[in-house]
């Protein structure tokens, strides 16, 4: 596992890309940060704060001022699920659907972790699929979207949040795919959908047919498909 190290003293919201609840995560240059990737940039995800975290409990944001090491939590076990599953994919000679893992970073704001950035044909940060189904005809993109929904049955991947937020619509190899970009793995101390892969099956049920429902879809649970209503 690679670690970079750099300063970053203008990192503010010029580079902030997304928000989420316990992240922020910001777009690089990849000669910023003195990696290579395919498009010329990464991603660098950090834990807020305890303070930050304003949409949390107060309870949770206590928690978190207690045991300040569980914010890191999520970056190495995300590192460590990413390890594991692409042992799993170097068997079947089959490439992963999610970023690539470049290393940790030490910044002003606190530890982060760089991941490669997924982009368009221009370079530009990859349409997620939400953006995909409110700008167009979403059964357009239904070839990508079984591929992945079949390469996770296959695999078994367990994903925290499969989302249309969290998908995002690159070219590789040129072929249009899906790709993972936040929500892999699970992040809670111990993982039920690691130990039970039936429990994880049924929650990949469960999130594709939300999903599908939030986009005009519909998930066909017998054939893993999704479909036109």
């Amino acid at each position: 596992m690679q670690a970079h190290h750099f300063e970053t003293p203008d990192l503010d919201h010029r580079f902030k890309i997304a928000s989420g609840g316990t992240r922020d995560v910001y777009v690089l240059s990849a000669d910023q940060v003195g990696v290579d990737t395919p498009s010329g940039k990464c991603v660098l995800k950090i834990p807020r704060q305890a303070e930050q975290r304003g949409g949390l409990s107060v309870a949770k944001r206590l928690l978190a001022v207690i045991f300040p090491t569980s914010r890191q939590r999520v970056i190495t076990k995300e590192v460590s699920y990413l390890k594991k599953l692409q042992r799993q994919c170097d068997q079947i000679n089959q490439r992963l659907p999610v970023p690539a893992f470049l290393g940790f970073d030490e910044t002003p704001l606190g530890r982060g972790a760089l991941w490669e950035a997924i982009c368009d044909d221009k370079g530009e940060i990859a349409p997620t699929l939400v953006q995909l189904a409110k700008s167009g005809n979403i059964s357009d993109y239904l070839e990508p979207l079984n591929a992945f929904a079949a390469f996770c049955f296959q695999q078994n991947i367990v994903a925290s949040d499969i989302s249309q937020r969290n998908l995002a619509l690159t070219e590789r190899d040129g072929r249009r795919e899906f790709v993972l970009i936040d929500g892999f793995g699970d992040h809670r101390v111990i993982s039920l959908r690691s130990l039970f892969p039936a429990y994880n099956t049924r929650c990949m049920y469960r999130r594709f047919d939300k999903m599908a429902r939030q986009i005009g879809l519909q998930f066909d649970s017998q054939k893993r498909c999704f479909k036109r209503p």
